[in-house]
């Protein structure tokens, strides 16, 4: 018999699927399992919510290149909610993940003003390349964050390919913001060094 086939190497799906927010195969797991494919992954959001984000080293390990277009980056917003994420112990290692990727140069972040884009989507994409698209409001929280419901759909190759066609036109109107974001999330990690930083995360609502 030969070696059973490595379950995170499965073939990307060839139907879609439709998901909510009480499903246990909901959006974090199958954001999860995708990242952990993929070589290449691009986002587009509305906005960047650090909060919300939870991956790690593991998840990245393939990663070649991250790109995030935005539709807006509030500056004080953002850095307001970076100083609270380094209040908490436990969430600080979000913040770190992301500038270590900044660091290494694989992440790239551009901003895209009045993008209109509907809804929110991931296109994860492997050696040959787009292999799925994650559509749906964005949320890593295990306890949503919404009384529901919130619905997600995933596709695989075909729906990925025009996914991934949509996202190079709003990559190419927008325009780059990694240096001040970059600067603002070091800024947060700097004074998380300090003793006893405050929690404000409540206060951000």
């Amino acid at each position: 018999m030969g070696a059973p086939a490595r379950s995170r190497d499965r073939a990307p799906m060839a139907n879609p699927v439709v998901f909510d927010e009480q499903n246990a195969r909901g959006f974090r797991a199958r954001f999860h399992d995708e990242l952990r494919e993929a070589w290449n992954v691009s986002m587009a959001v509305k906005r960047l919510r650090l909060s919300a984000i939870d991956v790690s080293d593991e998840d990245l390990r393939r990663i070649r290149t991250a790109r995030l277009v935005l539709a807006q980056v509030r500056a004080a917003a953002l850095d307001a909610e970076a100083h609270a994420l380094m209040a908490r112990p436990d969430a600080r290692r979000r913040l770190e993940i992301i500038l270590r990727l900044m660091a290494d140069g694989r992440m790239r972040v551009r901003v895209a003003p009045l993008g209109g884009w509907s809804p929110d989507f991931t296109v994860f994409a492997d050696a040959r390349g787009p292999r799925s698209v994650l559509l749906g409001f964005h949320q890593f929280e295990r306890t949503h964050p919404y009384p529901g419901p919130t619905l997600g759909v995933q596709f695989g190759r075909r729906g990925a390919l025009l996914a991934h066609r949509r996202f190079h036109d709003i990559w190419n109107r927008s325009h780059d913001v990694l240096p001040a974001v970059q600067s603002i999330l070091a800024r947060a990690h700097r004074w998380g060094g300090l003793p006893e930083p405050v929690d404000t995360l409540r206060a951000l609502g």
